[in-house]
């Protein structure tokens, strides 16, 4: 039962780990146990951690804990990881089964070169949005946001802390902007720093937040709203360090 409830426990990690409401990760794990003939389960799990405490009907008692660690939204995984809890739920197939099906589960990701393009696409289409009508500002957004996309692939692939690679980001995106306005190029830096800002800003991670405060799950919505409140103040923090390196613009 200890191997059993091991891998439960890994599905509610990668459940967790694709943007799952944690009352969903909750349930899934006491349905699964109860597959397998636990009589109580007790689970807890944030973003933080997952505890889970099974009763058997002899009596005996197993509880584990498990980490996750990189939390983001893979709606494909989450689909699959789903349709695998009702696999156990309705057949409480052996652990061996279990650990194929979660090597099976589908942990690719875009290409990198598609996230820069898109991340470039992203930027220029917001300072277009929020107000630029230069060819010249959309173009150079475009271009920061392409180049700062394979910069921020090369970061996640040295496992940065996202604080500091959000400061980074936001930091260099000014910088440019800043200097090709010195240059002359265009006349204002705002619209190509908010175009390239957007691909920061922790949009999903504040609407999780709030799903999770509204369904009941306070300590979870309070740690991601925390999250993501320290993610925008990185952003700006790395904006403002330009504006006072290159004391505004004239």
């Amino acid at each position: 039962m200890e191997q059993i409830i091991h891998l439960i426990l890994k599905i509610a990690v990668t459940l967790i780990e694709s943007g799952a409401e944690i009352s969903r990760v909750e349930d899934s794990v006491s349905y699964m146990c109860r597959a397998y003939g636990a009589m109580a389960t007790n689970t807890y799990a944030t973003t933080a951690h997952v505890t889970v405490t099974v009763e058997m009907p002899d009596g005996a008692l197993y509880t584990q804990t498990k980490r996750p660690k990189h939390i983001s939204n893979n709606f494909d995984l989450l689909d699959r990881t789903n349709a695998l809890v009702r696999r156990i739920t309705a057949e409480a197939p052996s652990a061996e089964e279990i650990k194929t099906a979660i090597d099976a589960l589908p942990k690719k990701k875009y290409p990198f070169y598609v996230i820069a393009l898109a991340q470039g696409v992203i930027s220029a289409a917001f300072c277009l949005f929020f107000g630029s009508r230069s060819a010249t500002e959309c173009l150079l957004a475009f271009l920061i946001g392409l180049a700062l996309g394979f910069l921020g692939h090369l970061l996640d692939r040295m496992e940065s802390n996202t604080l500091l690679k959000s400061f980074l980001l936001s930091f260099l995106a000014s910088m440019l902007a800043f200097s090709v306005t010195r240059l002359g190029i265009i006349s204002t830096p705002d619209y190509i720093i908010i175009g390239y800002i957007m691909n920061l800003i922790p949009g999903l991670g504040f609407t999780g937040a709030m799903r999770d405060l509204f369904v009941g799950d306070l300590f979870t919505g309070m740690l991601r709203i925390l999250g993501a409140l320290l993610l925008a103040a990185s952003i700006a923090v790395g904006f403002v360090l330009t504006m006072v390196l290159f004391g505004g613009v004239a």
